[in-house]
């Protein structure tokens, strides 16, 4: 695939996932990663409120995913900046 194609590979596959199975944190976190390094925050979002309201908790990495996608949208996500490491 393209590269600019790729955010849209990970969305079929969390799509996929999700009608066989319960994704788990790490298959959020990798289609959120796919739509951030498209540029497509708010899709990036709606996968953290899907995750959310599935039940899963964001995690660390989640929180990394977020800032890193627009440093803005962590505001937005309702999330903390990540801290930063000594």
């Amino acid at each position: 695939l393209p590269k600019g194609e790729q955010w849209r590979r990970s969305l079929q596959l969390l799509d996929d996932i999700q009608h066989s199975h319960q994704p788990d944190v790490t298959t959020y976190n990798a289609a959120m990663s796919g739509c951030g390094k498209a540029q497509q925050w708010q899709r990036a979002l709606q996968i953290l409120d899907e995750m959310k309201l599935s039940g899963i908790e964001p995690n660390s990495v989640t929180q990394c995913i977020v800032h890193s996608t627009k440093p803005n949208l962590t505001i937005h996500a309702n999330m903390p900046t990540p801290a930063a490491t000594p």
